[in-house]
């Protein structure tokens, strides 16, 4: 949060309103490929974070694996609905000449990119049901320097969304190579075996995963679709102003519900173990740290937003973004209060009642 806010009005300079305009939907729409892998990544934290509180270190190889086989299924499912998108969406977008063929580029980088990462993923759930979060977070701000470092390098040359693009995918995908490394070091007896993959753990994978992926399209829909119909309604510029605004309460609310993921393997392990009352003890403790955080940040937004905007992106950002700001920083409250409760449906498996209401 804190390197993109530095980050964001270089890129949005350099790119320009249009440009800049065209990448966020382009983020927008690969966003939406995330649906492709199930919900299997929650689903496998669930699964790993159980077994691991109980020692069955058969069980956990079985669920990786059938993990990474549900995830290569996925990711092959992302490479055909990307390809027609990436030819039709821009022709939709209004965008001026020459700009077409670059967001058809960016659309097939990035959702190739996902989809060679998404395997990977398999084992990165390793990591975050062992609660080994000072590793995933090592590599993950390394990887995130190395990125920055790269995206200043390629913009001040010029090189423009296609560059981009490339940079924020190969980073990406090295970073998901280290995080498996990571997992086959922290797990000793972790196996890559594909043969270890069985139809009964893969139907308890889909199945918790189904209703994940209602919880996940709802958010989605939510949180990820103003820059598509900005993009088409109005102008890939519009899309710009609007993403400016909207920035600053996302990243807020971001920061925080990453914070919160750590009830879920928490929650888990504690559900494995039978242990219902340290559940509540540690829903009611993480819902009231949340509102504490949540509090300052968004005071700070709601009265000090136009005068921020100002300083940060530029006058005329502060005049066209600041209602945005306003209005999106209220909508995150509830969004940044309902966190720990979500993450404790996922780490019991109780995900229908959560879909549902989402």
């Amino acid at each position: 949060a804190v390197v993109m806010f530095f980050l964001s009005p270089f890129i949005v300079h350099r790119l320009g309103d249009s440009l800049y305009g065209i990448w966020e939907m382009v983020v927008s729409l690969t966003g939406f490929l995330g649906f492709a892998d199930l919900g299997v990544r929650p689903a496998a934290v669930h699964f790993i974070a159980q077994h691991e509180a109980r020692g069955e270190k058969d069980a956990l190889n079985r669920f990786v694996n059938s993990s990474f086989a549900t995830f290569s299924a996925a990711g092959l499912l992302v490479v055909l609905v990307a390809l027609p998108l990436a030819f039709l969406l821009p022709r939709l977008w209004s965008l001026a000449d020459g700009f077409e063929a670059q967001a058809t580029a960016a659309i097939l980088i990035v959702a190739g990119g996902f989809a060679i990462e998404l395997p990977f993923n398999a084992f990165s759930a390793v990591i975050v049901g062992k609660q080994r979060y000072d590793v995933l977070r090592g590599i993950s701000v390394g990887m995130l320097f190395v990125r920055t470092a790269l995206i200043l390098l390629v913009l001040s040359q010029g090189w423009g969304l296609v560059a981009l693009a490339l940079t924020v995918v190969g980073t990406d995908t090295v970073m998901m190579a280290l995080y498996t490394v990571a997992a086959f070091r922290l797990e000793p007896s972790l196996r890559f075996a594909p043969r270890m993959a069985t139809r009964e753990s893969i139907g308890k994978l889909l199945r918790f995963g189904g209703w994940a992926t209602a919880v996940i399209v709802a958010l989605q829909v939510t949180w990820a679709t103003d820059s598509l119909v900005i993009g088409t309604a109005i102008s890939a510029a519009a899309v710009t102003l609007f993403a400016v605004g909207f920035k600053l309460a996302f990243y807020a609310r971001e920061l925080l519900r990453v914070m919160a993921r750590v009830v879920e393997p928490a929650s888990g392990q504690m559900f494995g173990r039978g242990d219902r009352e340290g559940i509540q003890r540690l829903l009611t403790r993480s819902v009231r740290v949340m509102m504490l955080l949540a509090g300052p940040v968004v005071a700070y937004l709601l009265v000090a937003g136009k005068p921020f905007l100002r300083t940060w992106m530029g006058p005329e950002y502060a005049r066209d973004s600041w209602q945005v700001l306003t209005l999106m920083t209220i909508a995150v409250v509830p969004a940044i209060a309902s966190a720990p409760l979500m993450a404790v449906h996922y780490g019991t498996g109780r995900v229908r009642s959560l879909a549902l209401l989402m």
